[in-house]
């Protein structure tokens, strides 16, 4: 009898470990399988407010050399602008297309994921060639051949058939665009990331996180043109834009409970103060004698690059803290002073387009001219007022375009079918593309106008100093006419490419025609005004200045 009990106690004892097995194996399936549940349609507008933050502070954060840095929050900490715009990218675009792919599936879900990847892909396209013009034209407009050399814009001139055909492919990038194309693919990628994570969400979340240690030991990256790799591994900043895919689709609402975790808060608190600390030491060398410099090597540089696991870190943080004490009825939303900012958000992808090139702009305008900190300030707060008006005009455009939209809808009683609802999928995906290139070269059109006012007062201003007031406002009257003629030049073509590609009729052809002549006739009269003689008569001017040269 006290053998039994003695086997008994014995298998009972050796069992526990595997039980304990078994229940950690079902936990841990249980984690990995757990279904992902999106919250209610209701739009955050604590989302609109930080992307457009982060807008700004990239506009901000490429114009070097300048005051203008401090305003941004690479300088206190180890992330930056570029580090909130992808987590907020992957938590919208789950939110969007999420919802879509879970009430009408995959393929609709995808097919509509993949047109936002094109409208990516032509607006990066458009940035592309304006930027290499600007910048080959300024360069040698100004005889300054070092322009193209600091924006990567050289290998242009000796190879320029390869480098474009790099460029399309996205291997070759100009100084400051390279956060697109880290966009686009992500965007790429995720509709099956997508599918995955709407059925095993920590699973992807995990799988994501091994991705990015794998490409930090093994140094995957993507190869770049001429040489070298991406300045943003896609491998490492999937990462986060995973994270924001993973909240969106209940993470978020799982994690609620470390908001009531003051201890939490009081660590990512002092987090925040170290990142403070060893980010300003790496630029007062006063502060970093203080510091042992053993702790110092580790955090700088700041690895960007592989996004280094603080950047994450002090991300995290940044997100705890701002959401326990900004909930998202906080009446400050509301505030007018925020709504720019709002707007901003809303309008993120034309607003960032802009704001690389205004930052370009805005760094030609303070080597040419002033370099004071009142000229740094003007030019700042320029690029974010344009930033604005070009958010606050794409939102109008858009409400004019649904007021259009729904009224012709209200005038049809078609019946409707899955052939007819397909056949106006692929025609609204054309239109809408169609509809947004001539949107975006308007909107270039008006950049470069009021960018021809910025730089024209500049410049101006600049001669007026050296005490040549009468060559000044010669200059500015010239410069200024040169800017609205160029910006005349994008909105004709936009006038085409919106009245005839997108809406063909003969109405519309005859408002064409009339746009065209007024315009033609401003364009008319600012060349007179700029060079001082008919249009028809500079073959004779030409010939003049030849003679009088001696050729």
């Amino acid at each position: 009898m006290g053998s039994t009990l003695l086997i008994d106690e014995t298998i009972q004892v050796a069992g526990r470990p595997l039980q304990v097995a078994f229940l950690l194996r079902r936990r841990l399936w249980e984690t990995i399988t757990i279904r992902s549940v999106l919250a209610k349609p209701r739009r955050d507008v604590r989302l609109d407010l930080f992307r457009g933050l982060a807008n700004w502070l990239i506009f901000l954060g490429h114009i070097p050399n300048s005051v203008l840095v401090w305003f941004t929050t690479r300088n206190y900490g180890f992330s930056d602008g570029a580090d909130l715009f992808v987590l907020i990218s992957g938590y919208t675009a789950t939110f969007v297309f999420g919802t879509m792919m879970m009430e009408r599936g995959f393929v609709i879900g995808a097919t509509r994921l993949l047109r936002r990847v094109w409208q990516l892909y032509v607006a990066h396209l458009l940035l592309f060639f304006v930027y290499l013009t600007a910048v080959h034209y300024l360069a040698h407009r100004f005889d300054d051949l070092h322009l193209m050399d600091q924006f990567n814009v050289a290998p242009l001139m000796d190879f320029p058939v390869e480098t474009l055909s790099q460029g399309l492919v996205l291997k070759f990038k100009p100084l400051n665009l390279d956060v697109l194309p880290l966009y686009i693919v992500l965007m790429a990628a995720f509709p099956v990331v997508l599918w995955f994570m709407l059925r095993w969400r920590n699973a992807v979340m995990i799988s994501s996180f091994g991705l990015y240690l794998a490409a930090r030991h093994y140094g995957w990256n993507l190869p770049a043109y001429p040489a070298g790799v991406w300045y943003f591994n896609p491998f490492t900043w999937q990462l986060l834009f995973v994270f924001g895919a993973w909240l969106a689709l209940g993470g978020a609402t799982a994690s609620r409970w470390l908001l009531s975790s003051r201890t939490l808060l009081v660590m990512s608190g002092g987090f925040l103060l170290f990142a403070l600390v060893m980010t300003l030491a790496e630029r007062i060398p006063e502060l970093r004698g203080y510091l042992p410099e053993g702790l110092v090597a580790v955090f700088v540089p700041n690895d960007k690059t592989n996004l280094s696991p603080y950047r994450v870190v002090h991300l995290a943080s940044l997100v705890l803290i701002v959401v326990s004490l900004v909930p998202i009825d906080w009446p400050g939303l509301k505030s007018p002073f925020l709504q720019p900012l709002i707007r901003c958000g809303q309008q993120s992808l034309p607003v960032f387009c802009v704001g690389l090139f205004l930052s370009f702009i805005a760094h030609f305008l303070l080597d040419f001219g002033s370099e004071g900190i009142p000229a740094q300030l003007i030019v700042g707060a320029a690029g974010l007022w344009i930033m604005t008006g070009v958010a606050y005009y794409r939102t109008w455009s858009k409400g004019v375009d649904r007021s259009r939209s729904s009224g012709q809808g209200r005038g049809g009683g078609r019946m409707i079918t899955s052939e007819l609802v397909f056949t106006e999928d692929v025609q609204g995906v054309i239109l809408h593309g169609l509809h947004w290139t001539a949107s975006t070269i308007e909107l270039l059109g008006v950049v470069v106008i009021v960018c021809g006012v910025v730089a024209a007062t500049v410049w101006s201003l600049n001669e007026m100093r050296r005490g040549a007031p009468a060559d000044a406002f010669r200059s500015y009257r010239a410069n200024l006419g040169r800017g609205i003629l160029l910006g005349l030049e994008f909105l004709i073509a936009a006038d085409i490419i919106g009245m005839v590609a997108i809406v063909p009729s003969f109405d519309r052809l005859g408002i064409l025609a009339l746009i065209i002549v007024i315009r033609t006739f401003l364009s008319f009269s600012l060349q007179i005004e700029i060079e001082g003689r008919w249009p028809w008569r500079r073959h004779d001017r030409e010939v003049s200045d030849a003679a009088r040269s001696g050729l």
